[in-house]
């Protein structure tokens, strides 16, 4: 999920290919929505399913998440990057 001011843009994967789908809402109403055990919000504007996420790249100023089957990396805020690693290390337990 990316937010583009009062939209938000959703991103899924439909026969192999991803789709994108614009909705009427804020990044936060919907976030209370998700199950926080599966998705995580990365970014002010971005919001993430945790199954998809195969590589954390940067460094501490500068990290990035890559997708499986997407080619734009998603960028970590540097206040979430603590919360992305440990988030990603209760998913793989």
């Amino acid at each position: 999920l990316k937010s583009d001011g009062n939209y938000i843009e959703v991103f899924f994967l439909d026969s192999g290919s991803i789709h994108k789908k614009l909705i009427r809402n804020r990044l936060k109403s919907i976030e209370t929505q998700l199950p926080n055990k599966i998705f995580i919000r990365c970014h002010n504007s971005f919001i993430v399913n945790g199954n998809y996420i195969i590589k954390i790249e940067g460094n501490a100023r500068n990290l990035e998440l890559q997708l499986k089957n997407c080619w734009d990396k998603v960028p970590v805020s540097r206040t979430k990057a603590k919360t992305i690693s440990t988030f990603i290390d209760q998913l793989q337990k």
